[in-house]
């Protein structure tokens, strides 16, 4: 993998998630990295470490190893953190599904798995705003063959690679998948977890860590690669430069993106609140905001933000808190940005486009 980087005041960090988040939580065990609104778990390191070795042993118990590709749609739960930490601590590829481009797209799900060559699919919160979970009706419709299969040796024509898929929950689902409590329960095996332990220092920083799907907008969409020593940097240089090195709460609409993780990492008491949609309303980030004492909107999609400033409930919410607002995606026209400056004029609003 090339780079290109240019001069920087600020040496570049080079080591791997796994071994940052354990520096992380050995500094830091009882600090609130991220509350999630949907469950109502307010997580700490430690709990991300704890949870991140167990998965980790738990995937290497069912075949995952280096290299091999880790794909997940679990809308905003938890276990989209701790699987973030587990796949790199065993040097493994991660691949976060959007809801938003796959959800319940046949075509759109087994391109995507195909293309990245996924061994492991973690799947549960199909769309992300599921009120009842019918994930193994969809997968039985999805993939027939996990009706006769047994766990860990699914055998699809369409996608050779595929060989397990873990269904977030803690039930036996019955079919030819893991849940995620067996490979929890599997991953607590103290042998398993030293070998993931001893594992750490042969991974590199510079290895493929992450795969990224482009928008598609000029054909089918595409994977990108990603290094940690790549995603994490990009993601504190671009917070210096934003000067958000400060202790915080910030509301992070969208967990998707790689800053998700890497934010909590460098700055001590950066806590991200994840709603429970995936695809949230103006009320339900206006409620977050106001609920959390929000200083910062990390991401707001040109639409969100016009909505929200649109919002006629918008005085109805304590959003004093508030200092900063990132705006992404698209262009965003300089009337919008002057409305803004009416309705919240104490918000610093930040165009990151």
């Amino acid at each position: 993998m090339s780079y290109i980087k240019s001069p920087t005041d600020s040496p570049l960090v080079e080591g791997t998630f796994g071994q940052l988040l354990d520096d992380t939580a050995a500094s830091w065990p009882d600090t609130v990295a991220y509350v999630f609104k949907k469950t109502g778990s307010r997580i700490t390191f430690a709990e991300i470490q704890d949870k991140a070795n167990r998965l980790s042993a738990g995937l290497k118990a069912i075949g995952t190893e280096r290299g091999d590709v880790v794909a997940w749609l679990v809308g905003h739960h938890p276990e989209w953190i701790y699987l973030y930490f587990a796949v790199a601590k065993l040097g493994a590829i991660v691949l976060p599904l959007q809801a938003h481009r796959v959800g319940r797209s046949d075509e759109a799900m087994t391109y995507s798995l195909k293309k990245a060559g996924v061994k492991v699919l973690v799947i549960g919160d199909i769309t992300g705003v599921d009120q009842t979970d019918d994930t193994v009706p969809y997968l039985c419709s999805l993939f027939p063959e996990v009706k006769t299969a047994k766990p860990g040796n699914l055998q699809i024509k369409r996608l050779p690679k595929l060989t397990s898929i873990i269904v977030l929950g803690e039930t036996a689902t019955g079919i030819g998948t893991y849940s995620m409590n067996e490979v929890l329960t599997m991953g607590s095996d103290a042998k398993l977890i030293a070998e993931v332990t001893a594992l750490q220092d042969q991974l590199d920083c510079h290895d493929p860590f992450q795969l990224v799907f482009t928008s598609g907008s000029t054909g089918q969409p595409k994977c990108v690669e990603h290094s940690t020593y790549s995603v994490f940097n990009m993601t504190r240089l671009a917070s210096i430069s934003r000067r958000m090195l400060t202790e915080a709460t910030a509301l992070y609409p969208y967990l998707s993106n790689p800053l998700a993780v890497a934010t909590p990492l460098f700055i001590p008491g950066f806590t991200l609140v994840i709603p429970v949609s995936t695809a949230p309303s103006s009320v339900e980030i206006m409620k977050a905001i106001q609920e959390e004492r929000c200083q910062t909107a990390m991401i707001l999609f040109m639409k969100d933000f016009h909505d929200l400033i649109h919002n006629r409930q918008l005085g109805e919410y304590d959003l004093s808190s508030l200092q900063i607002v990132n705006v992404v995606g698209n262009f965003t026209p300089k009337s919008l940005i002057d409305q803004a400056a009416d309705v919240l004029p104490n918000v610093k609003i930040m165009v990151v486009y």
